[in-house]
């Protein structure tokens, strides 16, 4: 991949995305990560990314500045939303919008998620795409859910000419016609939808929702890099631009009632502690709009029951077959607990405090097999257990997690780490390693016995440490977990993790 590749999905300038690329060693996924994350830490965006001031006396209508805020011009707006065809382009898979660049991948995830929704079960090579008319039926009744009531008409917005900022709202047709105002595959396809989607609803009423669970003072599609929250997924999705998609309420914190008119689900990989709410794990269809951390893809059962998951952004853009192992796609979602209830406890001798690292020598021969390679473990000693008084006592009745003995003092001859170091590492930024002949830890004098990491290989692991590194690895496992608890997967016949050459991005 080149440094090219990188620009098209980050959107930034040429020189930045080759640095970020040297910085990966020439690996994409660990540069997007790093753009990303980097981008996240110093909270500023990189220089290219500043929009220009909008000239003098320029205004937005209503809808376009709470879209993408009032300081823009029209001219200035992202181009990654305001290029994208609403078109099915993409060989790989005829149901699918393919995304031009970086930045609406939420939304259309969302949108790919309903066609599959409204189209026969996908059948590779023999589904063919959508026609207009079908496409005009399918978006109406996206627009149709966002009338506040049923006596309101679902409105369409008509460009004048190619700019943005110049349009007209008219009733949307319940027929399709070809002269252009219903016409959804040119550039402008996508602003077309989400503006007659905020003028249908109503600014201040969509204004209102996304206040219950985002801030209003951001416009919805923000950032540097251009992306919208669940806001203007669940817009597209329900009707409404309440963003929360957890089990329990942003105010209150009760949980939240399952709903049954929920057509399209969503999971992600941020259930940390808070699940989703159970309709969106349970929808009424097997469809499900996937989220990464940074991406959105689309989750979908297919023809025969085939579970199929599609990422329409280049450069990962393809089309992937998944084969359930270990699990079964009909088992029952998870129900979330009547309360909200902590899942963190404290801590206890010789659990995992952390995983330090894969052996080096292992990722080099197993870069994608990470269940081929030897884990370096800093276990948890006495002294973390003292100063960890602020989490919960694990309460009776909870399984307590994986424990392993600390064994004989390292081979002086070999490298060690010193775990009185290692535990300190965000404060002191000192990681403890030692150099072979070390009888004692070369920065705080402490004796390497008892003192020390250990080494296991993935099968020597309990399950919750191999949860965990499963995890780490495999955002697409991390993702699928929340829903199939503790599945493993297959892409094109190869078991993730477990064998070499399945990457799967989302």
């Amino acid at each position: 991949m080149s440094a090219s590749d990188l620009q098209a999905v980050i959107g930034t300038d040429l020189e930045t995305a080759q640095m970020y690329m040297e910085m990966s060693g020439g690996d994409l996924e660990t540069a997007v990560s790093l753009f990303f994350s980097m981008s996240a830490d110093t909270g500023a965006p990189p220089p290219s990314t500043a929009p220009p001031p909008p000239p003098s006396g320029c205004v937005l209508p209503l809808a376009l500045q709470f879209l993408f805020g009032a300081a823009l011009s029209s001219s200035a707006l992202p181009e990654s939303w305001t290029a994208q065809a609403l078109s099915f382009t993409d060989p790989r898979f005829s149901y699918g919008i393919a995304q031009d660049k970086n930045g609406p991948c939420g939304v259309l995830a969302a949108l790919n998620s309903i066609f599959v929704t409204k189209l026969s079960a996908y059948q590779p090579g023999v589904s063919a795409s959508p026609g207009p008319d079908v496409v005009h039926t399918i978006l109406r009744d996206v627009v149709l859910k966002c009338r506040k009531s049923a006596e309101d008409e679902a409105m369409l917005v008509v460009f004048e000419g190619d700019d943005v900022s110049k349009y007209s709202v008219v009733a949307f047709p319940e027929a399709y016609n070809a002269e252009g105002a219903c016409d959804f595959s040119s550039p402008l396809g996508l602003m077309k939808l989400l503006l007659s989607l905020v003028e249908t609803r109503g600014v201040e009423q969509v204004k209102a929702e996304s206040a219950t669970f985002g801030d209003t003072s951001q416009p919805m599609v923000s950032g540097p890099f251009s992306l919208c929250g669940t806001e203007l997924i669940n817009l597209i999705l329900l009707g409404s631009a309440d963003g929360n998609v957890a089990a329990y309420a942003s105010v209150g914190g009760g949980k939240v009632p399952a709903r049954e008119d929920v057509e399209v689900g969503i999971l992600t990989n941020e259930e940390e502690g808070v699940p989703v709410a159970d309709h969106f794990k349970a929808p009424k269809n097997n469809v499900w709009v996937v989220h990464g951390g940074d991406h959105f893809t689309m989750l979908f059962e297919g023809a025969g029951g085939s579970m199929f998951l599609y990422n329409g952004l280049q450069p990962n853009r393809a089309l992937h077959s998944l084969t359930m192992i270990a699990g079964d796609w009909g088992s029952p979602a998870p129900v979330a607990p009547a309360e909200h209830t902590p899942t963190q406890y404290r801590m206890e001798v010789g659990c995992v405090e952390s995983i330090v690292q894969a052996h080096p020598d292992d990722k080099k021969e197993n870069p994608t097999a990470w269940r081929r390679r030897r884990f370096e473990l800093c276990l948890v000693n006495e002294d973390m257990v003292r100063v960890d008084k602020a989490t919960a006592e694990r309460p009776e009745g909870v399984a307590k997690g994986d424990s392993y003995d600390l064994g004989a003092a390292p081979v002086v001859a070999s490298r060690w780490r010193c775990v009185s170091c290692y535990k300190d590492r965000f404060t002191t930024y000192c990681f403890g390693e030692n150099p072979p002949g070390n009888a004692v830890c070369k920065f705080c004098g402490t004796p390497a016995g008892g003192n020390h990491t250990i080494w296991r290989t993935y099968g020597e692991l309990g399950a919750g440490t191999k949860a965990r590194i499963d995890r780490g690895e495999s955002k697409l496992l991390q993702v699928l977990r929340t829903r199939w608890r503790g599945c493993d997967i297959a892409v094109g016949g190869k078991e993730i993790g477990s064998e070499e050459g399945v990457v799967v991005a989302i």
